[in-house]
């Protein structure tokens, strides 16, 4: 088989109702049954339901496992519909806190909000306003608030940093003071997922933002 030379490591996984192993390299996981392992060693002693190294993983390798591992978990514990009776999910929503008001009636704390117009119409400006104004916990003139400051994350994918200085400075000079909770993220487009041991760049993204939420304390996402 052509991925007998590329295997580097083994591991056992659920042995119930299909046993199967995911063999990992240092760039691919790749799902296997059992009948496809013919390329492990007859020395390898695999016990059922255990994770097995055959040799000691290095970072990246123990990285993938455990994500997909993980990954696995949770598909296996979760189910796609929470299904209630109106009543039910009244009397549940009862026991919730009320959600603030962060930019007038159109977007409260715990809401998806979607912010869409025109080409060139001042979508990112205004984002950047909304942001600034929920990490002073001063509402923007002309709209209510009634939520704390609170600390936001901007995720620009359309500026440049030095961009992002001129729009927000008089000639790259006298810079508009942010308020310290206000963060800007951009993407690193040299940042490789598989080289980081993932199997697929969603779970990566997921995994990325979820410490950078856990890092920062951040409440808001724009």
């Amino acid at each position: 088989m052509p991925f007998r030379n590329s295997c580097k490591y083994f591991f056992t996984m659920d042995q119930k109702p299909n046993p199967h192993l995911l063999a990992i390299t240092k760039k691919t996981a790749k799902l296997l049954t059992l009948e496809d392992l013919e390329l492990i060693p007859p020395a390898t002693n695999l016990s059922p339901a255990d994770r097995i190294f055959t040799t000691p993983p290095d970072d990246v390798t123990r990285r993938a496992f455990e994500a997909y591992f993980s990954e696995s978990k949770r598909r296996e514990a979760s189910t796609l519909f929470d299904i209630r009776t109106a009543s039910e999910w009244i009397e549940k929503a009862a026991t919730m806190p009320t959600p603030h008001m962060l930019f007038d009636t159109m977007w409260y704390e715990g809401d998806l909000c979607i912010l869409f117009a025109d080409t060139n119409v001042g979508k990112s400006i205004l984002a950047v306003q909304i942001g600034d104004s929920i990490s002073r916990g001063q509402a923007i003139p002309g709209f209510g608030m009634d939520a704390a400051a609170q600390p936001v994350a901007y995720f620009d994918f359309e500026l440049s940093a030095k961009q992002f200085q001129a729009r927000y400075s008089y000639e790259y000079g006298a810079h508009y003071p942010f308020a310290d909770t206000f963060y800007r993220a951009e993407l690193d487009i040299t940042d490789s997922y598989i080289e980081r041991g993932y199997t697929s760049f969603e779970t990566y993204l997921t995994d990325q933002l979820e410490g950078y939420i856990e890092q920062t304390g951040i409440k808001v996402i724009i």
